[in-house]
């Protein structure tokens, strides 16, 4: 896959040992594992951070859903303003 967007994007071919770097480099990206990890292990970072995302995300979510329902409750107790007459308005 690297070498065909290298190749769309026009840049000049890798030296094969650069390019089992790269390989290298992408493998510790996806995983968050360095190579030669054992298989255990590698599956059980990727599990965390698969999950760790949505976890997040749906914390992210029912926190700013309380915080918009209490906005909601506060908003229904709070009227605007009223001025009575012969108010004396004090300006700047």
């Amino acid at each position: 896959m690297l070498p065909g967007y290298r190749a769309a994007a026009k840049l000049p071919e890798l030296p094969a040992e650069q390019l089992e770097l790269v390989k290298q480099g992408a493998a510790y990206a996806q995983t968050g594992a360095a190579p030669g990890t054992p298989e255990p292990i590698v599956q059980a970072i990727t599990g965390v951070v698969h999950s760790s995302f949505p976890d997040g995300m749906h914390l992210g979510f029912t926190v700013s859903t309380g915080v918009a329902v209490l906005a909601a409750l506060l908003a229904l107790f709070v009227r605007a303003g009223r001025k009575s007459e012969g108010a004396v308005i004090h300006m700047g």
